[in-house]
């Protein structure tokens, strides 16, 4: 099975999201502490874009292949779980305090309002996206069929490792910049699991369409 893509945007995108891995370092020695506090740009932007995939996915299932459109539906729950989990489930809009060193000081989960519930239904729903993954998403001709994204399962694979590395204070002895270096790949990460779902769009659509 060969992997990746012969559309021309595609390719470009995809090399733009490679390119952005390469300035990952560079920018975390240069950018300013707090372009990745809680609630700061970094983050603000992950929420934003998971979002904005999850709107996505909601129109490929109005305007797909009516054979696979029902997938898209699962695929725009797990965009929406992400952001509220980038949201800390709604904790970032109840702040503590601030302070110069780390930025805002949100509460502890056991304070925030209605937690086990928030929890439960996200439950809920993370079940009922894997059983509409499972259900829904034609995987025999996925697999035989489309070509697989090589490139971005392995920049997920960069992106979830340095992600993992700047949050346990591995690489720069728990300093701010492990601390740019995790938020920034995970901005690439979702970029590129949005990538993705574009890439499978276009496939799909183009399988049925025949």
């Amino acid at each position: 099975m060969r992997s990746g893509s012969t559309d021309p945007a595609m390719k470009k995108a995809r090399a733009a999201l490679m390119i952005y891995l390469a300035l990952i370092f560079p920018l975390s020695a240069v950018l300013p502490p707090w372009v990745s506090f809680e609630n700061g740009p970094v983050e603000n932007a992950q929420a934003i874009i998971l979002a904005a995939f999850g709107v996505m996915c909601v129109f490929f299932f109005k305007h797909g292949a009516s054979a696979v459109r029902r997938m898209w539906l699962p695929s725009a729950g797990i965009f929406f779980i992400l952001t509220a989990r980038e949201l800390s489930w709604g904790r970032v809009f109840f702040t503590e305090g601030y302070s110069p060193e780390t930025g805002p000081i949100i509460i502890a989960s056991s304070k925030m309002p209605y937690y086990t519930e928030i929890h439960a239904a996200v439950g809920v729903v993370l079940l009922l996206c894997l059983y509409g993954f499972v259900r829904y998403v034609p995987w025999k001709r996925v697999l035989k069929e489309i070509p697989l994204p090589l490139p971005e399962i392995l920049l997920l694979a960069v992106c979830v490792t340095l992600a993992t590395l700047g949050d346990h204070g591995s690489m720069f002895g728990h300093t701010i910049r492990d601390q740019q270096v995790e938020e920034l790949s995970e901005l690439l990460m979702y970029l590129t699991l949005g990538h993705t779902a574009l890439y499978y769009y276009r496939r799909l659509n183009a399988l049925y369409e025949k």
